[in-house]
């Protein structure tokens, strides 16, 4: 008897339907610079798996135990001494793929970058299909795509299910149609979301926001190879005349730029669920995150201009960036940091 395909129904962007994995084509793959668990029944799944002997050694000293297991969180892959997992072979490709197939990984390394979502509140729920920016290749589609809903049948059941509230609803469809108005700017919209969540003021300091972004950079160490750089960047006596000279070249190689920021906001935006980023702050201050996820990744590009020359460096400089605001507890630890957020507004 054949088993029935169940089907599920999502929303989602274009571009999903156009991604594909770059495999050995990525210039960062996602199988470096992660650390990767899997749950108890995955780890005994791979090690009693028959493969080739070659695969099998592999497998086996490829795990480490981690500090505190669970069930959840059983092993998790160690990487070796260039940073990346040991089963990646030389051509860029997953060994335990080429040989086994898809269905033989773990389920992050299997999903990743996808993330089916389903977001229930008694009657009301809405699922959502979408991919982080984390990865290159969903940045290089995602920049290319048009930003509507649209809707799509999946054989893949959500595996994020947040039970929210009627409230998250209200807010999240009303920041939503504000974020796919075509006919607003970037920064409009973002500032008019700032105020229907009621912290907007008239302040408009470019320094005090920049102070801002620097004290958050120091805190959390985010981008490490670069902080020393920013630092001294941002300390310069001439900082805000040598941010707007960046700002006017950057736009001068991508005239586009806005709607590229516009785009990864939208899918950042699904991507996150707002308002219900997380669980530890309330919907009204999850405003905190977003404004600073706008002013972060708009003051990054701006920073790093000398740097980006090609569509491939702004792509990089992207998924970088966004490896930071969806992999980390961006949403809490920007509203414990941030004490004046529309300050960011400025940038």
């Amino acid at each position: 008897m054949v088993k029935e395909e169940v089907l599920y129904s999502y929303l989602t962007l274009p571009y999903t339907k156009k991604f594909k994995c770059k495999c050995g084509k990525c210039r960062k793959t996602c199988c470096q610079g992660w650390k990767i668990s899997v749950s108890e029944k995955e780890y005994y799944h791979l090690i009693g798996m028959e493969t080739s002997p070659s695969l099998h050694q592999k497998i086996e000293s490829s795990f480490v135990s981690v500090k505190v297991p669970s069930v959840n969180s059983y092993k998790q892959i160690a990487p070796n001494w260039l940073g990346v997992c040991p089963m990646l072979d030389s051509d860029g490709m997953c060994m335990l793929h080429k040989e086994k197939g898809a269905s033989s990984l773990p389920t992050i390394c299997r999903i990743y970058p996808r993330a089916y979502i389903h977001l229930k509140s008694g009657l009301n729920e809405v699922r959502y299909f979408v991919l982080s920016s984390s990865c290159e290749g969903v940045v290089e589609e995602l920049i290319k795509s048009d930003i509507k809903l649209t809707s799509a049948s999946l054989n893949e059941k959500a595996h994020l299910l947040t039970d929210v509230n009627d409230d998250f609803f209200l807010l999240h469809n009303k920041t939503l149609d504000i974020m796919l108005d075509g006919s607003i700017s970037i920064k409009q919209k973002v500032t008019d979301i700032a105020k229907m969540f009621g912290i907007i003021n008239k302040d408009d300091n470019i320094q005090a926001a920049i102070d801002i972004i620097k004290y958050a950079l120091n805190k959390q160490r985010i981008l490490s190879s670069e902080i020393d750089e920013f630092c001294e960047f941002i300390n310069d006596v001439d900082s805000i005349s040598i941010y707007r000279e960046r700002d006017a070249n950057i736009y001068k190689k991508f005239s586009h730029l806005d709607d590229v920021i516009n785009k990864l906001l939208v899918n950042h935006f699904i991507y996150s669920t707002f308002p219900s980023c997380d669980e530890r702050i309330c919907y009204n201050d999850s405003i905190v995150g977003f404004i600073f996820a706008y002013s972060l990744l708009k003051f990054y590009i701006v920073c790093s201009e000398i740097e980006i020359n090609t569509t491939s460096d702004l792509v990089d400089k992207i998924a970088s960036l966004f490896h930071f605001i969806e992999h980390t507890s961006f949403y809490y630890n920007s509203y414990v940091l941030i004490k004046n957020p529309e300050k960011l507004l400025s940038l």
